[in-house]
């Protein structure tokens, strides 16, 4: 009894002495329930460490920790012998936090049982196996989606031809063949690829965060919408993450190759002018605009799935002589000089012109109106 006696009043003194090392944190006498006058017992449960709590000598500044579980030992059984108490180790940097000290599985470790960690650690695996089949199977969906059209090269463009003919254009028509895709890229094949969706916080436009969440939202709904918020920088990451997937040579088209896969090819003309001298590739009639493309007048202020049919319409009347869908309309094509090109959802009908180009907002704004194509080199 006179051990016991002893021991609590070491405790109960060293515990009164030493002050919490953090603001907030308890004393170690708030551990201690009072028993009577004069006297102080400790919690059963914090006599011994058990996975997940906290130990006493936690409580205690790195300059007067001491080992006190032997002594809290002696009050709880008091025919323990007491045991001097010994310096503990030094505390790890207050500074350090858990991805400093490497793997969590370490941190995790001081706080289950081999058993439960072993379990904990199969299933970490298991969840990041698991994360990676999703994304080769969306990727492979995805990708599957991807239609290339081959373009015929001009060799010998008649521009006085086109000149003649009033055609509003200022490019040169490609003289090699190359390969398109039918629609622009959507937004499933940019996530499958890169892991996540455009940053929308750096958006120009949606500028409001329920707005930015409503796109977001269609987004994880529908991975069928073209891929926009993005700068020409970007396009071309996504293009290289792409490449080095596939082993394929994907880029963004030039504007010539861009405004001559947009016009299509002319019907009735030599094959020196292989290119359309309308304003539209289907004619001159602005009535038949809303007719054929996504604009102003009929997409409801938003952008729609790449191989979305207009109302009341089939998808065969969105495409041009070369088969590109939505050639005009639904959302801007940039090009590798970031011009762009077609026209999109908010646009007049003169914006969806073969020859109206666009570049003072094309190169670095992130806005919902501009997407892109892939083009391959034959």
């Amino acid at each position: 009894m006179k051990k016991l006696i002893q021991t609590s009043v070491i405790v109960v003194v060293l515990a009164a002495q030493v002050e919490p090392a953090i603001a907030g944190q308890k004393k170690i006498t708030d551990y201690f329930r009072s028993t009577g006058a004069g006297s102080s017992a400790p919690s059963p449960a914090l006599s011994t460490k058990v996975k997940g709590q906290t130990r006493i000598t936690d409580y205690f500044r790195p300059s007067t920790r001491m080992a006190t579980v032997t002594a809290v030992a002696e009050v709880s059984h008091p025919s323990t012998p007491v045991v001097a108490a010994a310096p503990a180790p030094a505390p790890e940097p207050a500074s350090m936090t858990h991805n400093q000290m490497g793997d969590p599985l370490a941190v995790i470790a001081e706080y289950l049982d081999p058993v439960s960690l072993a379990r904990f650690s199969q299933t970490h695996r298991n969840a990041r196996d698991a994360v990676k089949v999703v994304q080769a199977q969306a990727f492979k969906r995805e990708f599957a989606k991807v239609n290339l059209l081959t373009l015929p090269g001009v060799w010998q463009v008649d521009v006085e031809h086109l000149q003649r003919a009033g055609a509003e254009t200022s490019i040169r028509a490609p003289r090699r063949s190359f390969k398109i895709s039918d629609t622009p890229i959507t937004i499933g094949l940019y996530h499958s690829v890169m892991g996540h969706y455009p940053d929308l916080s750096r958006s120009d436009w949606p500028a409001y965060p329920e707005q930015r969440n409503a796109l977001r939202a269609r987004w994880q709904a529908n991975p069928d919408l073209p891929l926009t918020n993005t700068t020409v920088a970007e396009d071309q990451a996504f293009i290289a993450a792409l490449n080095a997937r596939t082993g394929r040579h994907f880029r963004l088209p030039t504007e010539s190759e861009l405004e001559y896969s947009i016009r299509g090819r002319a019907q009735g003309i030599g094959w020196r002018a292989q290119i359309t001298t309308t304003r539209y590739h289907f004619g001159d009639d602005y009535g038949e605009v809303p007719n054929r493309a996504w604009v102003s007048s009929n997409s409801g202020g938003q952008a729609h799935g790449v191989r979305e049919a207009l109302p009341g319409r089939t998808l065969e009347d969105s495409k041009n002589s070369f088969g590109l869908i939505h050639a005009i309309g639904n959302v801007w094509v940039r090009s590798a000089e970031g011009a762009v090109r077609g026209g999109s959802f908010d646009s007049t009908f003169d914006h969806a012109r073969s020859s109206f180009r666009s570049i003072d907002s094309a190169v670095r704004f992130r806005l919902p109106n501009i997407g892109a194509r892939l083009v391959e080199d034959l």
